[in-house]
C-alpha cells in the first residue's frame, strides 16, 4: 500500500475505539448501520440475480462452471462483510456483536436502560460468528471428511488429480439460493434490531437517507490508508 503520512492531532496509539461519552457512542453505532446496510442490500441484489440465473435454466439443466462459480465468489465476499461486522468478536473489530456488549455496559451511564437481545437475535448472531470463523479459513475438516468418505484408499500416490468439472449439478444452485434466503431473513432481523437499539441511544426514531452520489472519489481511500498505520503503528 502507498504510504501516508497521519496528521499530526491523529492518536496513533489508538487500535480500538474509545468510547468516552454518548456521542462516541451513536457515531460509532451510526457508522456501523450504515455499513451493514450497505452491504445488506448489494447481498440481496446478489440474491435477486441468482433467482434470475436460477428462473433462466430449463428444469433438466446443469449449471456451467464459470457462471456458477464468479456468482458464489460474489456471494462469499458479501457474506465475508456481513458475518464480520455483525457476528465478530476478535479486539478492534467493527461489529454489531462485540459493540452491543460495550453499549448494554455504557447505557447506565447515561439513563439508559439497554434491555437483553431477544434469544432469537442472540442465536442468529453465534451462528454468524461461526459461519464467519469457518469460512475465514480453508478448513481442515474438508480433508477429514474426505478421508472418511472414501470407499478405498488412494491407489497411486505418485499422481496429484487435478479434476475440473464443466458443470454443476443444479441443486448446489438450488441449494445454495435456499440458504441465502435464510441469512437473509438473519440479516433483516438482525438490522430491526440495530435500529431499535439505535433509536433508544437517540432518544428518537431514525430515519434512513440513500443519498445517490455519481462517483466515489478515490480520495476516501485516506480513510483506509490512515486504520493501516494505526493497525500498524
Amino acid at each position: 500500500m502507498a504510504s501516508f503520512k497521519l496528521p499530526l492531532e491523529a492518536n496513533v496509539m489508538l487500535k480500538t475505539y474509545s468510547f468516552n461519552n454518548k456521542y462516541d457512542h451513536i457515531y460509532y453505532f451510526n457508522y456501523l448501520i450504515a455499513e451493514v446496510l450497505n452491504f445488506k442490500d448489494q447481498f440481496n441484489i446478489c440474491l435477486n440475480d441468482l433467482n434470475e440465473f436460477d428462473a433462466s435454466l430449463t428444469t433438466d439443466s446443469h449449471v456451467e462452471v464459470l457462471r456458477f462459480e464468479a456468482l458464489s465468489r460474489r456471494k462469499d465476499g458479501l457474506l465475508r462483510f456481513l458475518c464480520n461486522l455483525l457476528g465478530d468478536e476478535t479486539k478492534g473489530a467493527l461489529s454489531f456483536k462485540r459493540y452491543r456488549k460495550r453499549l448494554k455496559k455504557d447505557c447506565p451511564k447515561y439513563g439508559i436502560t439497554l434491555p437483553d437481545l431477544p434469544t432469537s437475535i442472540s442465536t442468529q448472531l453465534n451462528e454468524l460468528n461461526q459461519l464467519r470463523n469457518w469460512s475465514l479459513h480453508y478448513p481442515e475438516s474438508l480433508v477429514i471428511s474426505q478421508k472418511e468418505l472414501l470407499q478405498h484408499p488412494i491407489e497411486r500416490i505418485d499422481v496429484i488429480l487435478n479434476v475440473r468439472y464443466r458443470f454443476y449439478d443444479r441443486e448446489y444452485l438450488t441449494k445454495m439460493i435456499e440458504e441465502l434466503n435464510g441469512l437473509s431473513e438473519y440479516f433483516e432481523d438482525i438490522f430491526s434490531q440495530m435500529i431499535t437499539d439505535y433509536e433508544l441511544l437517540i432518544g428518537q426514531k431514525v430515519h434512513i437517507s440513500k443519498i445517490p452520489l455519481r462517483t466515489k472519489e478515490y480520495a476516501l481511500m485516506q480513510q483506509v490508508a490512515m486504520s493501516w498505520e494505526i493497525q500498524n503503528s
